[in-house]
């Protein structure tokens, strides 16, 4: 057999299952980064709407403490407009940060694996501690989608807060 045939000897066969661990591993690393990530943006997203929520509070407090200040009707629909988007974005980007019900290793299988179990060959016991990764990484990618999507909603409502705010400004502008 040359070197670029695959063999079937025990030593390579020992390989292919360290590998996939080592990816599968990985993966589940990945995903709990992914979801620090998605949860970071999503308190960002809810900070930043709130500092413009209450800059556009300032911005009402200050012009209509001006005497001679009148809001043009113009630019009150989209003022509205944009406080009420600036709210919903900062409730989903904080809903990105809800508990949510990830995987993990069950009690129970880790008790039996340290009583009947401690004694399976390395490659059975690999087997059943990727079945649970692999478990964990389902779970953990199909809660971080759902973030992710929250997180989404959140970013581009927050963008159509300020093209809203902007028009109101505009029109306070312009008057």
């Amino acid at each position: 057999m040359n070197d670029a045939t695959a063999k079937d000897e025990p030593d390579d066969l020992e390989v292919g299952y360290k590998v996939y661990a080592a990816y599968l591993e990985h993966l589940v690393v990945d995903q709990e980064s992914r979801k620090k990530s998605l949860e970071e943006r999503g308190l960002s997203v809810l900070t930043t709407s709130a500092a413009l929520v209450s800059l556009l509070f300032g911005l009402v407090a200050v012009v209509t403490g001006v005497d001679d200040f009148t809001l043009p009707n113009a630019a009150r629909p989209p003022l509205a407009i944009a406080m009420v988007l600036f709210v919903v974005a900062a409730v989903l980007g904080l809903i990105t940060n809800f508990p949510r019900n990830y995987s993990n290793a069950q009690a129970e299988g880790l008790t039996t694996m340290f009583g009947e179990r401690w004694e399976d060959s390395e490659p059975i016991a690999q087997r059943r501690v990727s079945v649970t990764q692999q478990q964990v990484y389902a779970k953990a990618r199909g809660v971080n989608g759902d973030k992710a999507k929250c997180l989404f909603a959140a970013m581009f409502i927050e963008v159509v807060a300020v093209v809203f705010l902007t028009i109101s400004v505009a029109v306070i502008l312009a008057d």
